[in-house]
């Protein structure tokens, strides 16, 4: 839409003026945290130097102040001949020193506090640590006390931000992809993350754009990570500027921020784990007798997410994320979030959706029996997922020195759980959810 509109410019202008009048950046809307979550929430901010967090990836797409210059990489692998953000590069090479210094210092607080100096990070740490790097722009941005204004956070800051949102995203795809290494608590190694990037294409947006460190500045940031660097005596000019933002006596509550924060979105992983287990059991016939409608069935396996290799996951593998999950959550003392996978029979008004969809109304009676029963153990998990992410978020308000906040709507929260799943019941199946009792919600038929 962004780029249609482009064209136009006058009228470009004219409508995205008035989204961002009705609608303020996420950074400033309660629930932001499990909403959209602190990193991709603060990409529409600015540091210093006036560049937006999120480049040319900011979200909301009407937040996007200007497509950043482009040019061809010239690195091998998945990244040969791609297009690379030019700019943000030499801004990052610029402040490199500067964000190495800051990342180091953060590594050195979070090992301090949970024990660990001296060792290498696990990689449910690693993930973790990316997570409190990549949440500092949201926590200055959202803190009551001293909040920081867009365009005056510092540009170390922002290069922070970029250089280990991209970690981030490749530990996140390990552990929720659950590798099958990582239970045994093997140490991460910068070769083997950088190849396994590689291997899954994470060096690459959606949109086709590349990564544009090279191989060697990529390998040296994960190495940090992971075993840190010698201490250094002096703080350089980017961390007397840091620490005018937080004192030392706030360090604690920026990595209490990031940490809740990391618990949260390991929280929405598993519970759209769980998801996809209630949908694999769907599709076996665990709910009712005889067999699920195959056109059913398809609608319900395409809401999985597809591995690297175009294959659908199946029950193990969906069994093994849901523990690797579990664990890390475990490590974060978040647990208890495993549902046992047992049936659950439909309630009256859940049927009465299903029955009464015309939607649905191609299906057998057998097989919508089948859904109703699927549909009330997902309604359970959302009803579970809520007050989960609830709690998290009123621990982050509580942390921020914010107001507690009203729950998120169960249509809200089921679009950011599984958005092909949220679009499988309301696009395909003709069902709506809407709140429903203290943190409850239902299914209504779209008739």
């Amino acid at each position: 839409m962004n780029q249609r509109l482009a064209r136009y410019p006058r009228i470009q202008h004219a409508i995205l003026g008035q989204l961002k009048r009705i609608k303020p950046p996420p950074y400033r809307q309660d629930n932001m945290e499990i909403l959209t979550g602190s990193w991709l929430g603060a990409s529409s901010a600015s540091c210093t130097e006036g560049r937006q967090f999120g480049e040319n990836h900011t979200s909301p797409f009407y937040y996007m102040e200007r497509r950043y210059e482009t040019s061809v990489s010239k690195l091998g692998g998945s990244r040969a001949g791609c297009p690379i953000n030019a700019s943000a590069l030499r801004s990052v090479l610029k402040n490199w020193t500067d964000a190495i210094e800051i990342i180091d210092f953060l590594r050195t607080k979070y090992v301090a506090r949970y024990r660990l100096t001296g060792q290498p990070l696990s990689y449910v740490d690693l993930y973790v640590f990316a997570a409190v790097c990549i949440s500092v722009p949201a926590y200055l941005l959202r803190r009551r006390e001293n909040p920081v204004p867009s365009g005056r956070i510092p540009a170390a800051v922002g290069s922070v931000y970029k250089l280990v949102a991209g970690l981030a995203k490749i530990v996140a795809h390990m552990i929720k992809h659950a590798e099958p290494w990582m239970p045994e608590g093997e140490t991460p190694s910068a070769p083997r993350l950088y190849t396994y990037a590689e291997a899954e294409r994470l060096f690459l947006s959606g949109d086709g754009e590349a990564c544009g460190g090279p191989e060697k500045m990529v390998i040296e940031l994960m190495e940090i990570a992971i075993h840190g660097r010698p201490a250094s005596a002096d703080r350089g000019p980017s961390q007397q500027e840091f620490f005018s933002l937080v004192p030392d006596a706030e360090i604690d509550a920026l990595l209490d921020y990031g940490i809740r924060c990391a618990s949260l979105e390991l929280s929405l992983m598993l519970f759209r784990q769980q998801a996809a287990q209630a949908a694999l059991q769907a599709c076996a016939g665990r709910y009712g007798t005889g067999t699920i409608d195959p056109l059913a069935g398809e609608g319900l396996l395409s809401v999985l997410e597809v591995k690297s290799d175009g294959s659908r996951p199946n029950q193990a593998d969906v069994e093994r994320r849901i523990k690797i999950l579990a664990h890390a959550l475990e490590r974060l003392g978040a647990g208890g979030l495993v549902e046992p996978p047992s049936i659950i029979p439909p309630g009256g008004a859940t049927l009465a959706a299903v029955h009464g969809s015309a939607a649905l109304a191609r299906f057998s009676p057998a097989c919508r029996d089948h859904l109703a029963a699927f549909l009330e153990r997902y309604r359970g998990m959302l009803h579970r997922a809520g007050d989960c992410l609830h709690a998290h978020q009123q621990e982050i308000n509580r942390i921020l020195g914010r107001e507690a906040t009203a729950p998120v709507a169960a249509r809200k929260l089921s679009n950011r759980i599984s958005e092909k799943m949220h679009d499988l019941l309301e696009s395909e199946w003709g069902l709506r959810l809407r709140d429903a009792g203290p943190g409850g919600c239902e299914f209504v038929a779209l008739n």
